[in-house]
């Protein structure tokens, strides 16, 4: 399958460009419009939607495809998914105007006022793996944001993306014909493109003149090959590897349907927890919470197992293994470290994560204490900030004061001595 950004990818870059501006000059309701639209449509068209991934699915699974089950995971769209993504388009339709909104004002000199207002980026070049569900999603941030987008889906999920930039190009039609208030409809085609080759991403990347943003949504692999290959800007990610920390005192009770919930919801999202820190005082058994004399550690392990986690390993912070544990699954594979404080967890998190997502569990006490040291930074930087606006307001009150010496007199009414001629 073959499309018009295949064709000539310059082209198309040049209409999403001309496109986003048209778009980004509508008024807000033609935005809000598309956005309902496409909601809508979603649910309307789901029939439609659901049998294009259905061959998605039949023809990924075959044998000699080389999914792997995780990506086969991401593929796979369902009522609910779609049920899931309309609401959170319509969110997205209900937020604040996003463009023109000004974030700072600064009074340079009377009659001078410096103001920083959000306007579109331009346009976006978007490419993403095997997750069909990702392409609505981003083309309702940049439909609400008036951005110009170049989409990439994965090849396993040509059909499904194929139908869904048909819901999207059609939501942007309608909304654009019944809002335009004697406008001319902007270029819905123009607006979204979907490009369907790896020739035609080669060749886009190189458009540094008409593109102003790559986005790539995928493996580190992808990343990398994206950020060798452009001069334009990217928003690449990390490897989406996420930990849990749960320290002394903290209820396992408590941490367990956490510990579970964020490998075993969805496996194959790239937010799933990949490690868990434990504190060293789990690996023997408590007697306040414990369980037929189990440690905590053995509880958190058992949980994962059952749910078909493989677990690798887990191991003091000297580096010896303190137990093991292996079961092949569908549920991915989690490790541990036992960790003797908390002021570990950053120092092992930032040496061995990727910055995307931790959740450290502490007892409320602990957590309060680090809630009160949050805003007690907060303050101290509220105040250092309101001593730097006064130092600025006296600063202008002096320099308005200010007068040039070659309009001083002296006591005679002649000019003052020690002025100098100031050029006109």
């Amino acid at each position: 399958m073959s499309t018009s950004a295949d064709a000539d990818p310059r082209a198309a870059a040049c209409a999403a460009r001309a496109a986003s501006r048209a778009f980004a000059a509508a008024p807000t309701a033609v935005r809000v419009a598309a956005l309902e639209n496409l909601a809508s449509g979603l649910l309307a068209r789901s029939g439609e939607i659901l049998a294009a991934n259905a061959a998605d699915l039949d023809a990924a699974s075959q044998a000699g495809s080389g999914v792997e089950p995780a990506l086969l995971q991401r593929l796979m769209l369902t009522e609910a998914k779609l049920e899931t993504l309309a609401s959170g388009i319509r969110a997205i339709a209900a937020a604040r105007e996003p463009l023109g909104a000004a974030s700072s004002r600064v009074e340079v000199t009377e009659g001078l006022t410096l103001e920083k207002t959000a306007c579109p980026i331009g346009v976006l070049l978007v490419i993403f793996e095997s997750r069909p569900d990702a392409l609505p999603q981003i083309a309702a941030l940049a439909i609400r944001s008036g951005n110009g987008l170049l989409l990439k889906g994965g090849k396993v999920a040509s059909r499904s993306n194929a139908v869904l930039h048909q819901v999207v190009v059609d939501a942007i039609a309608k909304a654009t014909a019944e809002e335009a208030r004697g406008q001319p409809p902007v270029n819905a085609e123009g607006l979204v493109s979907l490009i369907t080759s790896r020739a035609g991403v080669s060749d886009l990347l190189k458009l540094d003149d008409v593109i102003d943003l790559v986005i790539p949504r995928g493996g580190n692999a992808l990343v990398t090959h994206v950020q060798a290959s452009t001069r334009i800007p990217v928003l690449g990610h990390a490897d989406g590897v996420c930990h849990i920390f749960v320290d002394a005192g903290f209820p396992i009770a408590e941490a367990l349907p956490v510990v579970l919930d964020s490998k075993l919801d969805y496996p194959a999202a790239c937010n799933a927890v990949e490690t868990l820190l434990v504190h060293s005082s789990f690996a023997g058994p408590s007697p306040s919470d414990s369980e037929e004399g189990k440690s905590g550690l053995s509880r958190l392990v058992e949980g994962l197992q059952k749910g078909g986690v493989t677990v690798r390993a887990w191991r003091s912070e000297d580096g010896g293994v303190v137990g093991g544990a292996r079961r092949d699954g569908e549920g991915g594979a989690a490790a541990f470290d036992l960790l003797s404080s908390l002021p570990s967890a950053p120092a092992r998190r930032h040496e061995y994560g990727s910055a995307d997502l931790t959740i450290e569990l502490v007892p409320s006490t602990a957590g309060e204490k680090r809630k009160e040291r949050g805003r007690e930074r907060g303050r101290k930087e509220k105040r250092e900030s309101e001593r730097e606006r006064e130092r600025e307001r006296k600063r202008k009150n002096s320099l308005s004061r200010l007068v040039p010496l070659s309009k001083k007199k002296n006591s005679c009414g002649l000019p003052h001595p020690c002025a100098r001629q100031w050029p006109h």
